[in-house]
């Protein structure tokens, strides 16, 4: 009984230290833990920042980081949010493609669907794009897999995972993005 009531108290003091140093801004929930970054063509690159939601669940919410490079630096330009993670073990694919106005688009797919985001104009969109536009079809490249199974988190190029492989590790008998299953 006596071992019970340690535990108990060990764990209420755990709470309440973890919600302080989260009102404070150094707690676990306050941790943002990024992927590496990646560099979608010469001058833009981005990377995905995980924080955690909940300190008792394996809920994460978030975000993509933009960077521009230009002669001289490598600056952060904006964040988008992404839909948030309700747990588990994903893999994130990233495309790149051209999209109205030759933009450049990148487009995050997961388990839980897809988002396309405007580099160029910071716009992101939670919906499908026009998978029989020709244009898009035709730029469409897969870069490679954000893979969160692993600690630190890993980028794992086209070389290494292929779009195949990672489909297949994503949900059984998921197609390509230019496929009518982003329709």
């Amino acid at each position: 009984m006596r071992f019970l009531w340690k535990a108990l108290v060990t764990v209420f003091v755990g709470v309440i230290a973890c919600n302080l140093l989260d009102g404070m801004g150094t707690g676990p929930l306050t941790r943002r833990t990024p992927t590496p970054r990646v560099a979608v063509d010469a001058k833009y690159s981005i990377q995905i920042l995980t924080t955690p939601s909940s300190w008792l669940l394996a809920e994460y919410d978030r975000s993509l980081e933009i960077f521009e490079r230009d002669e001289r630096e490598t600056r952060s330009v904006g964040t988008m949010a992404l839909p948030p993670d309700k747990g588990g073990a994903t893999r994130v694919m990233l495309y790149t493609y051209y999209g109205q106005g030759s933009h450049l688009c990148v487009l995050l797919r997961d388990r839980g669907g897809a988002l396309r985001a405007d580099l160029e104009t910071r716009r992101g969109l939670r919906e499908s794009f026009d998978s029989q536009d020709p244009d898009i079809r035709s730029s469409l490249r897969y870069l490679g897999t954000f893979d969160n199974r692993t600690w630190p988190r890993l980028f794992l190029p086209a070389a290494v995972l292929s779009e195949a492989e990672s489909l297949a590790s994503l949900e059984p008998g998921a197609t390509r993005p230019s496929s009518a299953a982003l329709r």
